[in-house]
């Protein structure tokens, strides 16, 4: 009978327990701020630089980078949302770069935001697109495998957007002034409308979705969206307002990829004006970059 007893109230002193639990507060284990230094011996190269440095890169014949050098960046795109595959964008003060990782899931340990320090010793530069990319020499599609990624991209510090340099436009032609500068880095836009908003979504169920933006002076420039992406079914916002991207260029022509839907924000919900007065920029002639 007392055995009967005990088992009857075992269920209400772990329901006591459980209680008791929820009360407290839940100590997370500390978290470590990433610190890497750069051997004192040390030589640093820019993005611009390299670059220049591995201009014989060919979309057939990568170059391999046997010299001790590092790069000091910012990573400025990452994949959180799946709109960014197998890839993250970096940018220091002359200009950006992809960097190809076999890897997804990659902003949980290398977010926007985050300085990192790239060791190039053993890393390539292939082509795409007539457009130089840091990879790896044995990698398929020359995709660093995520082992030898880690090995060779260190975080210095926490990830924090607000330390990126975000160039700000309001006029679409003035992008390709600094068109070295300015490519593969994050850019913001302001003032501008989506042709199709309110009407078409930022990609179709299969294959990306391309669609164009344009600026108070009628230029205009075609932001893509992968399907994979986590607001590839939500419309195009509606009116004028602000594009945050990462300006990109394929074969010569300039794109626009947004890494979130909250880059896409202060949307005023009225359709521009037809037929109306357009500002005019007397240096800038209209163009579709």
């Amino acid at each position: 009978m007392k055995l009967i007893k005990h088992l009857m109230c075992l269920p209400l002193l772990l329901l006591a327990i459980a209680f008791t639990a929820c009360d407290r507060d839940y100590d997370m284990p500390p978290l470590n701020e990433p610190h890497f230094s750069l051997p004192a011996d040390a030589q640093t190269i820019t993005i611009k630089d390299l670059r220049a440095k591995t201009a014989a890169a060919t979309s057939n014949n990568p170059v391999l980078i046997e010299d001790s050098l590092f790069l000091v960046a910012r990573i400025c795109g990452d994949d959180r949302s799946g709109n960014i595959y197998k890839s993250i964008y970096v940018q220091d003060e002359t200009g950006g770069i992809t960097f190809l990782v076999d890897n997804s899931g990659v902003y949980t340990q290398y977010a926007a935001g985050q300085e990192v320090i790239i060791d190039l010793k053993g890393l390539c530069i292939s082509v795409y697109g007539n457009e130089q990319q840091i990879g790896h020499p044995d990698g398929y599609l020359y995709r660093t495998p995520w082992a030898s990624f880690q090995d060779h991209v260190h975080c210095n510090g926490w990830a924090d957007e607000k330390k990126l340099n975000i160039k700000e436009f309001d006029n679409i032609s003035r992008l390709s002034d600094d068109a070295e500068g300015n490519k593969f880095t994050l850019i913001r836009l302001t003032g501008v409308h989506f042709t199709e908003g309110g009407q078409a979504t930022f990609a179709e169920p299969s294959g990306y979705g391309t669609h164009d933006l344009s600026d108070a002076y009628g230029n205009t420039i075609v932001v893509r969206t992968s399907n994979y992406a986590d607001f590839a079914a939500d419309k195009l916002p509606v009116g004028t307002g602000n594009v945050l991207a990462v300006l990109g260029r394929f074969n010569g022509s300039w794109q626009l990829t947004i890494r979130s839907a909250a880059d896409c924000y202060g949307f005023d919900g009225e359709a521009p004006g037809e037929g109306g007065d357009q500002p005019v920029d007397p240096n800038a002639p209209q163009r579709h970059l």
